[in-house]
């Protein structure tokens, strides 16, 4: 069973397809399955991020053990995510494979640097809502 990170933002924005031959961040979008996790957000175009494991267990310390690899994915997520909170509003839910439905057991507001060092948010069945950070 695989960790699930899903983005929500109010615009679409840029697939990041899987590569095999050369595994990274990658963002596509939902399987029909996972559709129920429509229902955590208020915001309506949804994806899926993957780490170089290509599920989202590649970013936590907890399921990946390379911590070169998994700091340099959430680096990546980070990097792509930045120009999308700077001109929108984005949302993030964390949950293992099938918990889609399943009730968040925290809420966080987090600036969208802080994914790379507050880990809290890659508690299972977190809902984070990236904010300004403060100036």
């Amino acid at each position: 069973m695989c960790l699930g990170i899903y983005i929500a933002t109010d615009r679409t924005i840029a697939e990041v397809p899987w590569d095999p031959s050369a595994p990274a961040f990658n963002l596509g979008p939902l399987s029909d399955r996972e559709q129920p996790v429509r229902a955590q957000f208020s915001l309506p175009h949804l994806y899926y991020a993957g780490a170089h494991t290509q599920c989202a267990c590649g970013f936590s310390p907890k399921e990946e053990a390379d911590d070169v690899a998994r700091r340099a994915s959430l680096r990546a997520l980070v990097a792509y995510l930045k120009p999308v909170a700077q001109n929108g509003r984005v949302e993030l839910f964390v949950c293992w494979d099938g918990d889609y439905a399943a009730a968040p057991q925290r809420r966080l507001q987090l600036p969208l640097d802080e994914l790379e060092h507050d880990l809290r948010w890659l508690e299972e069945r977190s809902l984070i809502t990236v904010v300004q950070a403060a100036a």
